[in-house]
């Protein structure tokens, strides 16, 4: 029997591995489409507060380990196009850069390709001065941005955006951190208990609610200078973070 997995995140090696516990003689396909398998996407919190030397630390899984595992692992590879009526994933592979098409059958499909995070609904110019760091390569660049800037404007006052800011206060910086409900933590926590929280914070955290960013302002140089929300108030900042909660790929 064979099962092709798509998505080499934290669910496509799980499933893999389970797989394998059950019934050890099974086939095990995963393709994955970028060349990083089982990256920890908070890790760049990690790298701030040193817990971590390293971003390559924070993975689940390496190709040779789950290979170990009579796991077959391509990386560099993605599916596009499932034939069910053949029991076939089509792919390209990667193989110096030249995109070679392979075909995977399949007894069974795993569908596992992770999350991104929401579209911000800025002009591609705004949209493309926000910070993310969900990916390996984002966060790498993430962190060459947020160790040269003092402001930073943080989108979500969710759990991924209280991680960072924890994060970033460690280091002193000014912070926004902005939501468009009129709560922070509002999917968790009832006001009693965030309100609680709200006291504790140091005096370099700000909390913005009831609004968003509208616009992300650029200077001469075309960097970050400020943003406008959208009840109107404009913000001196030096970088704007995306701390949105991801939804799934499939």
């Amino acid at each position: 029997m064979r099962v092709v997995i798509i998505g080499g995140s934290h669910a496509g090696i799980a499933a893999a591995r389970h797989l394998k516990k059950v019934n050890p003689n099974v086939e095990v396909l995963m393709l994955e489409r970028s060349n990083v398998l089982g990256y920890i996407g908070s890790s760049l919190n990690l790298y701030l507060e040193g817990t971590i030397a390293d971003l390559d630390e924070a993975k689940t899984a390496t190709v040779s380990q789950l290979m170990s595992e009579n796991i077959n692992v391509f990386i560099d590879t993605e599916a596009i196009d499932i034939d069910t009526e053949k029991k076939e994933v089509v792919a390209l592979t990667k193989i110096e850069q030249e995109p070679t098409k392979d075909h995977f059958s399949y007894d069974y499909l795993i569908l596992a390709m992770g999350s991104s995070q929401y579209q911000t609904g800025l002009s591609l110019q705004s949209d493309r001065e926000i910070t993310n760091y969900k990916t390996l390569e984002q966060a790498q660049q993430a962190i060459d941005t947020l160790n040269k800037v003092n402001k930073i404007a943080i989108i979500g006052a969710g759990l991924i955006g209280f991680e960072l800011v924890e994060s970033l206060t460690k280091l002193r910086k000014e912070i926004y951190l902005i939501d468009r409900m009129d709560n922070v933590l509002f999917r968790y926590f009832d006001e009693e208990i965030t309100q609680k929280l709200l006291t504790k914070l140091p005096d370099n955290v700000h909390i913005i609610l009831n609004s968003n960013v509208k616009e992300v302002q650029l200077d001469v140089n075309e960097s970050v200078s400020g943003i406008i929300l959208t009840n109107g108030q404009t913000l001196s900042c030096d970088a704007v973070v995306f701390a949105i909660n991801p939804r799934p790929n499939v």
